[in-house]
């Protein structure tokens, strides 16, 4: 199994584990407190589930960071229901997934739009970019709506809203362009 499963006592001490992460071995793990496998400043998210689980019966989920030592330091999604024997909860179930590679993942994806952010507002150069099926506008950085004058929020009520701001002798000329670029018979808008 993918997953690390722990079975924890009331007191948060590890009774049980599938398996473990090199270099740790079981032995490491089994009789040691959870809070020792997690980064310092999860622990308070860790406490309070358990205070959830073991006071009202009530799974929960969260994620969390593991420490540094000795498996290196990953983000987890963590699954916490309590074991409950002749109407008493003895015990947890916890089961861990690695979701180390997502949070690097969804990281790199922050740092590329804030990038992309910090380039489209510097820019004096207009532009929008739209999806084409269905039409919508994805975005307008503010140059865009300074050169038109217009507000960028107008520009979110319709794809096609910017040809009511064109002049009157511009209309036919843009309004084909813009039909023909939307129909993919044109590689760019100009």
């Amino acid at each position: 199994a993918p997953d690390i499963i722990l079975q924890v006592s009331r007191d948060m001490t590890i009774i049980y584990c599938n398996r473990v992460l090199p270099p740790l071995l079981l032995e490491d793990v089994i009789g040691s407190h959870c809070l020792q496998w997690v980064d310092a400043d999860y622990h308070h998210i860790m406490t309070s589930s358990f205070e959830q689980v073991f006071g009202s019966g009530q799974p929960c989920n969260y994620e969390t960071v593991s420490s540094e030592n000795p498996a290196g330091k990953r983000w987890w999604s963590v699954q916490l229901a309590p074991v409950i024997d002749n109407g008493q909860i003895d015990s947890a179930i916890m089961m861990l997934r690695d979701i180390t590679r997502r949070k690097e993942m969804q990281q790199q994806l922050q740092d590329r739009d804030e990038r992309f952010s910090q380039l489209a507002e510097a820019t004096d150069q207009g532009f929008w970019l739209v999806d084409l099926n269905p039409e919508r506008l994805l975005y307008v950085n503010p140059a865009f709506a300074r050169i038109w004058g217009v507000a960028e929020d107008v520009f979110f009520s319709g794809i096609r809203v910017g040809e009511s701001y064109v002049v009157p002798e511009d209309f036919d000329r843009v309004h084909n362009a813009f039909n023909d670029w939307l129909a993919g018979n044109q590689t760019s808008y100009n």
